[in-house]
């Protein structure tokens, strides 16, 4: 690597230190698994390597965007981890399929390896063993800083914590992940004025992240998660800190997003009621799925 390779690398890797510290002053981030995600997106965005793994994805791509196209491929899928007291498997050998516009939930208690699976389909970590692909791309052919290429270009990650800049506007949020990924900024605004209108939040594009509720700030974070067009819409319990009348609003958008404009939607949860706002629920438990089928519909929230 030349000397001006070796400089430009230095000061992207200041200016993301820069910007994880800006997330840092803001409080954006309720806890450290929260925190990790956050830095791999903003490193997505930033890798020397986005035009070569761009390149790659181009060449896995399955062809036309059509119903039949299988986005999430998992096979075999094994995680353990390896401690002082000896190893823990969390995931068994799981096997199943997410095709294009399906809306899924993965369901399971505390200690079924939900969140486990939720960082490997989210590309945040690998497997132990087994197949895991994404939009066609299988994820063991793939270097760390290709990897994080790809979370930033096929995942659109909606987080409990919201996670946005509070002293930016809902304009200047949405746009985030379009100046990472170095869209023109007429093009961003314009985008981004598109899907802040989709959440229905047209009157507020000047309003701070701080001055909104909670579900309004939780659909800003589906407008931005938006803002790269991915494959994917992957959202882990992202109604965990919103009150009922507003869950009932945010998974709302969730189900318009997937019915009027064919988004892939993957909800991570613990509560049945959140997974009725989907088609198909999978169930974890110990590790093993044990049940993949029809969401129960029957389970709703009482907003009255």
């Amino acid at each position: 690597m030349d000397e001006k390779s070796v400089k430009n690398t230095s000061e992207k890797n200041k200016q993301l230190n820069n910007n994880v510290q800006v997330y840092d002053q803001v409080n954006c981030q309720k806890d450290l698994a929260t925190h990790r995600t956050l830095c791999a997106y903003q490193k997505s965005m930033t890798t020397d390597t986005m035009l070569a793994a761009d390149s790659k994805v181009a060449r896995s791509s399955f062809g036309p965007q059509v119903k039949d196209k299988v986005v999430i491929e998992v096979k075999d899928l094994v995680k353990t981890y390896y401690g002082q007291a000896g190893e823990t498997r969390v995931l068994k050998g799981i096997n199943f399929t997410v095709h294009e516009g399906e809306f899924v939930s993965i369901m399971g208690p505390s200690g079924s390896g939900k969140s486990t699976l939720m960082h490997i389909l989210g590309v945040l970590d690998t497997p132990t063993s087994g197949l895991y692909r994404l939009d066609g791309i299988d994820i063991k052919d793939y270097s760390e800083d290709e990897l994080a290429a790809v979370r930033g270009r096929k995942i659109g990650f909606v987080f409990q914590a919201f996670n946005l800049l509070a002293q930016k506007t809902v304009l200047e949020n949405v746009m985030l992940p379009g100046i990472y990924g170095k869209i023109p900024m007429r093009q961003r605004q314009d985008k981004a004025r598109e899907l802040v209108g989709l959440v229905r939040l047209d009157n507020r594009c000047d309003h701070l992240a701080c001055q909104l509720s909670g579900g309004q700030q939780q659909r800003v974070a589906i407008a931005r998660s938006l803002m790269m067009d991915p494959a994917i819409v992957l959202a882990d319990e992202p109604t965990g800190n919103l009150p009922t009348d507003q869950t009932d609003e945010v998974l709302s958008f969730f189900t318009k997003l997937n019915r009027e404009h064919g988004k892939t939607i993957v909800i991570i949860t613990h509560e049945p009621a959140v997974a009725s706002y989907s088609d198909r629920t999978i169930v974890l438990r110990d590790g093993v799925i044990t049940k993949d089928g029809p969401a129960n519909k029957d389970i709703h929230y009482d907003t009255n």
